[in-house]
This record gives C-alpha cells, structure tokens and sequence, in this order.
C-alpha cells in the first residue's frame, strides 16, 4: 500500500481549499491503512486493540501514515499563513 509522504502532499498544496483537502486525505488515509493492516492480520491478532504491533512492517505502515496526518495538522496554521502571505504579495503586485 502507497502512503504519500509528507514532502509529496506539500508540494501539491497550492491554496487553502488544497490544504484542507490534503489534510482530510491524510485522515481518511490513516483509516483506511488501519483497516487494512487489520485485514492482513492472523486472525488471533485481529481482536486485540494494538494487534499490529506485533507484526513490525504492518505497524511501520500505520506509523507512518499517522505521522504524515500529524505533522500536517501541526503545520496547518503555518501552512494557511504562508498561503495568505503569498496571495497578498500576488495581489500587491498587480497594478489595479
């Protein structure tokens, strides 16, 4: 399973409508990463709670789609800041 990584998703938001749909992705991503994992597992593990821990590259996976989700929800308001300071500077240099 692909999970796009934090760098790939930042390059393709260009506006804030773009970053909201980046961040809702990432979170849909995560669940669905989780269910998958959970349909990979034996089923013995499948009933416990932190049943992929016990297999590392299922978990590796999990990690690392949760960690794109919260790096882009700590970097949400530094993200929409810069997005502002950009239009504004577009927006100064036209001549209207």
């Amino acid at each position: 399973m692909r999970i796009a990584t934090y760098q790939e998703r930042l390059k393709r938001i260009t506006s804030v409508g773009a970053l909201l749909k980046e961040t809702h992705d990432a979170q849909r991503t995560v669940s669905t990463v989780r269910s998958w994992v959970k349909s990979q597992l034996p089923p013995q593990l499948r009933m416990l709670p932190n049943g992929s821990r016990f297999v590392p590259h299922l978990h590796r996976k999990i990690q690392q789609a949760v960690d794109v989700e919260r790096r882009l929800k700590m970097d949400f308001y530094k993200i929409k800041h810069r997005l502002n300071e950009d239009n504004r500077n577009a927006v100064a240099g036209l001549d209207l």
